[in-house]
């Protein structure tokens, strides 16, 4: 059987660490796309089953660069139309604000029924910390309710987050 040797032992092995709560400049590092949910994947008749704009990120600056993070913005269905959220707006209103909102402050352009993102775009996301899905590590997320902000809204000709 081959052995294949690493560079330290095994209990070397550092856990990550998490990344303080705040605003943090992000680049779009591949083409955005749109794909089914987890749900959509299983079952297409189930409730909660649509579509996600997935959107890969990698944060800049600081020690935070080259982070990474896949943020999943709910794309509207026909369904959404009729269905109205805990405020009363329209679930697809909502969903396609939220949209907007990331486009338009990462740069790209939101006109009528179209919005157009693409590789390299910046803006502000808000990373906050929670425990990975088996309740054991500490992670970090980007929170999508937070909202978004433009590098217009927060540069200060500084390093902002280090």
């Amino acid at each position: 059987m081959p052995t294949f040797t690493f560079h330290k032992p095994i209990e070397d092995v550092e856990e990550p660490v998490a990344l303080a709560e705040d605003w943090y400049r992000a680049r779009i590092v591949k083409a955005p796309t749109i794909e089914p949910n987890k749900k959509k994947q299983e079952d297409p008749s189930q409730e909660g089953a649509g579509d996600n704009l997935i959107v890969s990120l990698a944060l800049v600056g600081g020690e935070a660069a080259g982070r990474r993070f896949k943020l999943y913005l709910p794309w509207p269905s026909m369904e959404d139309e009729d269905l109205y959220d805990g405020i009363g707006m329209k679930v697809s209103d909502a969903k396609m604000e939220r949209i907007a909102d990331f486009t338009v402050k990462f740069g790209g352009v939101s006109d009528g029924t179209d919005v157009m993102l693409e590789e390299g775009m910046e803006g502000f996301v808000y990373v906050t910390r929670g425990l990975d899905q088996s309740g054991q590590r500490m992670i970090n997320s980007v929170d999508p309710f937070a909202g978004f902000k433009s590098v217009e809204d927060l540069e200060t000709g500084e390093e902002v987050f280090e």
